[in-house]
């Protein structure tokens, strides 16, 4: 993000960076040692720019064919980068809807969304930790997290809609699709099918997607994945009856348990009022629809059901 940037522009131009600069990065990235920071910065730039690099070289193999070399790359280069900043913007006419049933497309942006929304914290701990089993809990949460979302999303979305907006493609096809869209819609907001056209059902399901978001120090947005995975473990070991709140073997703090349930209640109560508001500025949308709308954008996702026409001015 900017502070990565910032931090690069200072180390190309040979511009040094403060104690308490390199202190505040150690804390907020977890390093151990001043000296780390400028390696640990140029680690993240060149993983960025691979990973950037291999999403461009996988996509040209679908839009060269189609557009030339000159506009392909370009379009490779532009959706690539976009994919793996989690920013979901597509310079296509319908966004990725003519390419759902290309494999290439969907599994390469899908893959980017991934590396690009599971942050720059568990990156670091990837390339400090040379095992698995000594992954952080902030890692391990982050990833388990991530993984089971994904599935019980796509799941979800497959059930829900193989016989409404998928009901035109094949097996395999709804699987892929289905994938991808339980990936872009928490942190994305790329779409290889008709949001418009999707059961109020599947909605509320994307709903709670993009209100969860991505991971802390990614490009995602939303509550954080973090966030929804200590308050569930919390009510779970309430139910439980059980006094200490712990996972993967270590013990979660009454801070970081507040923290979580605090920033779930104050999110949902801004877009209770929001959604409120607008349902008074906009009496002819349905309610679910707008508080689609207003999750998307409160989650930065940018995924829509084409409203914005029918937007009051206020509410745009």
């Amino acid at each position: 993000g900017i502070v990565t940037v910032t931090l690069l522009t200072l180390v190309f131009l040979n511009r040094k960076i403060s104690m308490k600069n390199r202190f505040l990065i150690m804390v907020t990235w977890n390093i151990d040692e001043p000296g780390g920071v400028i390696k640990l910065i140029k680690h993240l730039a060149i993983y960025s720019l691979v990973t950037e690099l291999i999403g461009m070289i996988c996509l040209c193999l679908s839009f060269i064919p189609k557009f030339g070399i000159g506009k392909g790359l370009f379009l490779s280069l532009f959706t690539s980068v976009s994919a793996f900043n989690n920013a979901g913007f597509a310079l296509f006419k319908n966004n990725l809807i003519d390419y759902s049933s290309d494999p290439i497309v969907i599994i390469t942006i899908s893959i980017l969304i991934i590396f690009g929304g599971i942050g720059h914290f568990v990156v670091i701990d990837f390339i400090n930790c040379k095992k698995l089993s000594k992954l952080s809990l902030h890692s391990k949460l982050v990833l388990t997290t991530t993984s089971i979302l994904i599935i019980i999303g796509a799941i979800t979305f497959f059930l829900l809609e193989q016989f409404n907006t998928m009901q035109h493609m094949g097996l395999v096809e709804k699987i892929g699709n289905s994938f991808f869209q339980s990936v872009t819609t928490r942190t994305a907001g790329f779409n290889s099918i008709d949001i418009a056209s999707i059961n109020k059902s599947t909605a509320l399901m994307l709903m709670l997607l993009m209100f969860i978001g991505g991971a802390p120090l990614s490009a995602a947005g939303g509550i954080k994945i973090t966030t929804f995975a200590v308050a569930f473990i919390f009510v779970l070991n309430y139910i439980r009856k059980e006094n200490n709140v712990s996972v993967f073997n270590k013990e979660i703090s009454d801070k970081h348990i507040k923290l979580s349930i605090v920033t779930i209640n104050i999110s949902f109560l801004f877009i209770s009022i929001i959604t409120f508001i607008l349902s008074i500025i906009n009496p002819n949308i349905s309610l679910i629809k707008l508080l689609f709308e207003v999750v998307s954008s409160f989650g930065t996702v940018g995924l829509s059901m084409n409203l914005t026409t029918e937007y009051h001015g206020i509410t745009k």
